[in-house]
């Protein structure tokens, strides 16, 4: 009886918890490489590390928040329900039903919803920061998610023969496949595709878009081409089973769609900071309460036209989260120059001298009139 509690606390505290963050890190595109068809105990390993991790973590953090827990007391007393000569009403202590509410089910509830966190944020986290791209330990084995979003350029190995750095578009695929004994070659735009159930690196399917299937055609000298003939159907789904070879060609925007997307992202950035700083006219004039500051009360002090300096001080700390500036002449937005920084920086003391200044100024005009 003592195995079987022992791998029931091996299980609950280590083992499912290191389950559930290696299925929520390998997500979406790599969801298969979970290991589905993997034998049980090479599972059961690669889920003990995360599982350990994430219960040390779980302890530390319980005992930081509610206090140290005794797992072994509380499976001392689970086992004492395996000897037949064990009766509740006549066992002293604390009673077995408050170890399980006040102390397992806290934990556990920890321990879980700590795993679930961790494995979906993890493995969002590797993709998010291209960390998988960097270091090979952390790439998935899906390597067809890297060949059909173009995010194989990253990597080191393919770097120095690609040095487009232009925003991926979309990739066509000239696919290859033997079928009814010949081979036929199938192209179009890769919208999906599927691997193979129990290998996560072979691929099974490809679905195209304004998909062409090329034909030999005899010439009259005698010669034979090859010509595309295009496929009636909005999707093609071609069958990878018996697929000779593959070439891909990656579809990049132009440097015209690079230029205009980064002077949409400049404009649209310049407005959002011009329509912030005229969200914040209201705050010199009308006490938020949530506002409580020494430096906020003073503004609050202050007489209109001093308050309306204010606002202009705040305005020009605002532009410094703009780091673009519009050209006169052309009409389009390009960095700031550090010209310009500065500016920006040596103008804030002069205005906020100058709001002082007015403040006092108009205090002193009102002091004739009382």
């Amino acid at each position: 009886m003592e195995i079987t509690w022992g791998f029931l606390l091996l299980f609950t505290v280590f083992i499912f918890p290191g389950l559930i963050i290696r299925r929520l890190y390998f997500f979406g595109e790599f969801s298969k490489q979970f290991g589905y068809n993997d034998p049980l105990l090479k599972t059961i390993a690669y889920a003990l590390v995360p599982g350990l991790l994430n219960a040390t973590l779980a302890f530390l953090v319980y005992d930081g928040l509610f206090g140290d827990i005794d797992l072994g007391r509380v499976f001392d007393r689970y086992k004492d329900l395996a000897d037949g000569s064990f009766r509740h009403s006549q066992n002293e202590g604390k009673p077995l039903d408050a170890h399980f509410r006040q102390e397992i089910l806290p934990f556990l509830a920890l321990l879980y919803l700590q795993a679930f966190l961790l494995g979906l944020l993890s493995g969002q986290l590797v993709r998010w920061t291209g960390a998988d791209t960097r270091f090979k330990i952390l790439r998935f084995k899906n390597k067809w998610f890297y060949l059909f979003t173009g995010i194989h350029r990253r990597i080191r190995k393919y770097q120095p023969h690609f040095q487009e750095e232009n925003r991926f578009l979309f990739a066509i695929a000239d696919i290859l496949v033997e079928a009814g004994g010949s081979t036929k070659l199938y192209s179009g735009t890769v919208i999906d595709y599927e691997l193979a159930a129990d290998d996560c690196q072979e691929l099974r399917q490809v679905v195209l878009k304004d998909a062409q299937r090329y034909s030999s055609q005899a010439l009259e000298d005698g010669k034979e081409v090859f010509a595309p003939k295009r496929i009636p159907g909005n999707l093609l789904v071609v069958d990878c089973a018996k697929m000779v070879n593959i070439n891909l060609t990656h579809i990049y925007e132009t440097d015209e769609q690079r230029h205009s997307r980064n002077q949409a992202f400049r404009r649209a950035w310049s407005v959002w900071v011009v329509v912030v700083t005229i969200l914040m006219i209201p705050l010199p004039f009308f006490r938020i309460d949530a506002i409580d500051y020494a430096w906020y009360d003073s503004i609050m002090r202050m007489t209109w036209l001093g308050k309306i300096c204010m606002w202009v001080v705040a305005s020009q700390i605002l532009q410094l989260a703009n780091p673009y500036v519009q050209d006169s002449e052309s009409k389009l937005f390009r960095t700031a120059e550090w010209k310009v920084w500065a500016a920006k920086i040596l103008i804030l003391p002069v205005l906020w001298l100058i709001a002082i200044g007015v403040d006092k100024a108009g205090k002193w005009i009102l002091s004739w009139f009382t």
